[in-house]
């Protein structure tokens, strides 16, 4: 009986070792090939990025100027919940790679999802969405086939060169960084060599912005939160004060982006063509820019305000690969604390004095800021201060910078967002 239980066990093992041989070589029994290397999905909280060589958020992985290490593991971050696989169609990985692109959200949701996996560490390139390998002969390995760019008309509503290019119309038209040929009146402290003459000297002209006297614009002070309150009086046309503080404390780059930004989210809203919210999707742009995405994610809808700035940023030539998140942009890190040091100013200038859809008041003003933030950069009303493009939050704002900053979104009009 022991010898029979001894001659079953050895067979039994020389299967075992059989069947093992059989395997493909470098079968670990621990990972499934076809599968990112932080699985299919789960809480974003828990997800290791640790493990990957190279860390790049979407919009980055999506420019003409991402380059392709060498070897190793790529993760893609796209941020939201709009993205899907077929927004990275056409990207050709090279040899030597393993690729995985996951969509998350952190907050509340704190999930994620695996989009694109990709392993070409067997010597072949492979292009994404390709029906089967690449061969090896691309001729765009790592490049990127980007999004078609807008119309070339900043306000006529209608039909761009293609038939299934469908805009919606747009209630004002917005021209941004138009210099005049001449201006009527004129600074002794602005010369026409100055960087942000036309800047100034066009929005003065626009009734946007005065000078102190004395033909005297003063464009090296730094603007006090009371100048900036004048301001978007100026820019709503309203007949009260946005806000009435008379605070004359500095306006730091973050206050001002964020008002300034918001002051779009205005004049009810426009839904999207099918074709704009195409554009939209393969940006994987929400909340800064769209507030209302159907669940198919066909159809959503902006703030008339935003849509009009839009169209004329598209139109300005500007890029539809947008920044998702703060989390992009290199000091994500002040960001978030001049956001969290001043949440309780900014919910009381922003009128947010209930959660909504988030757990908090604070939440949303957090949420609101982030978003006010992106908008600004998508939109081109400001780009990075350093060569890093860091955004700055803490820093004081000139009255040349602020008024550059308005040239940049066309606003040279006094009362250029009121939409009444």
């Amino acid at each position: 009986m022991n010898m029979k239980k001894k001659l079953t066990a050895i067979i039994s093992g020389v299967l075992c070792l059989a069947l093992l041989m059989a395997l493909p070589f470098g079968f670990s029994g621990l990972a499934d090939p076809d599968t990112g290397l932080n699985g299919e999905s789960g809480k974003w909280s828990e997800f290791d990025q640790s493990i990957y060589d190279v860390t790049v958020s979407s919009s980055s992985f999506k420019s003409s100027n991402f380059e392709w290490p060498s070897s190793g593991s790529v993760l893609v971050r796209a941020s939201g919940t709009n993205w899907s696989a077929s927004d990275f169609d056409g990207i050709t990985v090279p040899a030597g790679i393993v690729l995985d692109i996951y969509q998350y959200a952190g907050g509340s949701t704190d999930s994620y999802k695996l989009l694109v996996h990709v392993d070409t560490t067997d010597g072949t390139p492979e292009t994404i969405g390709s029906s089967s390998s690449n061969s090896g002969n691309s001729s765009n390995s790592g490049t990127v086939n980007r999004p078609s760019q807008a119309p070339n008309n900043s306000g006529n509503s209608g039909n761009s060169s293609t038939s299934n290019e469908d805009w919606g119309e747009v209630e004002k038209v917005f021209v941004p960084g138009t210099p005049s040929s001449n201006y009527d009146d004129y600074y002794t402290d602005v010369p026409s060599t100055m960087w942000a003459y036309h800047p100034i000297m066009t929005m003065t002209e626009g009734g946007l912005l005065a000078g102190y006297g004395n033909h005297l614009f003063g464009p090296n002070d730094t603007l006090t939160k009371e100048q900036l309150d004048i301001i978007r009086t100026r820019i709503h046309d309203a007949d009260y004060p946005v806000s009435a503080s008379g605070n004359k404390a500095f306006a730091s780059r973050a206050y001002a982006v964020i008002l300034l930004s918001e002051d779009m989210v205005t004049g009810g809203s426009t839904s999207l063509s099918e074709y704009e919210t195409s554009l939209v999707n393969k940006s994987g742009v929400s909340g800064g820019l769209v507030y209302n995405l159907s669940e198919s994610g066909r159809f959503g809808s902006m703030w008339q305000g935003v849509y009009d700035n839009w169209r004329a940023s598209l139109a300005a030539g500007r890029s539809t690969n947008y920044i998702t998140s703060v989390d992009e942009l290199p000091d994500a890190d002040k960001i978030h604390q001049w956001i969290e040091e001043n949440w309780k100013e900014m919910s009381d200038l922003l009128n947010i004095n209930n959660p909504a859809k988030y757990a908090s008041v604070h939440d949303r003003t957090v949420a609101t800021c982030e978003q006010a933030i992106c908008r600004a950069y998508n939109l081109g009303m400001v780009s990075g201060y350093d060569s890093a493009g860091s955004f700055g939050p803490y820093n004081n704002l000139t009255r040349a910078q602020l008024s550059q900053m308005l040239y940049n979104m066309g606003w040279i009009n006094s009362g250029c967002l009121n939409y009444n």
